[in-house]
């Protein structure tokens, strides 16, 4: 019984080995193919179900805005810190001409964006920091 079982398991022809191998991997392949395309596909319908979050300013009492002197409104920073920065005045030095903002959306009506050092929170377009840099 054993050696009739390992006849079959190990065939001569050594085509016929091949055959099933190709066969095998060509099954395995198209299972896996299948399996990507269907978590292709939930993932897409996840995200479309789920709602769109609320874009969130941050507070100006956040300790990481505080540490940047963040202010939603430039001109209510005083001018002794709003200086001169690569040859830009302090009072043209917002939110919108810095190098490290980038626009997302509106909140209420007024243009809000990332901030390269503010993460997971959002800032106003008028806004202002001691970490401006201006746009190349």
């Amino acid at each position: 019984m054993g050696l009739f079982w390992l006849r079959n398991r190990f065939p001569e022809n050594h085509s016929e080995a091949g055959k099933n191998r190709r066969n095998f991997l060509k099954w395995c392949l198209g299972f896996l193919g299948l399996s990507l395309i269907s978590d292709f596909n939930s993932e897409i319908s996840i995200a479309e179900t789920q709602p769109k979050k609320e874009l969130e300013l941050i507070s100006e009492n956040d300790p990481l805005a505080k540490s940047l002197k963040y202010k939603h409104d430039a001109n209510a920073v005083p001018a002794s810190i709003r200086v001169k920065k690569f040859g830009v005045e302090g009072k043209e030095q917002t939110c919108k001409n810095c190098l490290y903002y980038t626009k997302k959306g509106e909140v209420k009506g007024e243009e809000v964006g990332r901030c390269n050092f503010i993460v997971g929170k959002y800032v106003k377009v008028g806004g202002w920091c001691t970490s401006w840099m201006k746009k190349a």
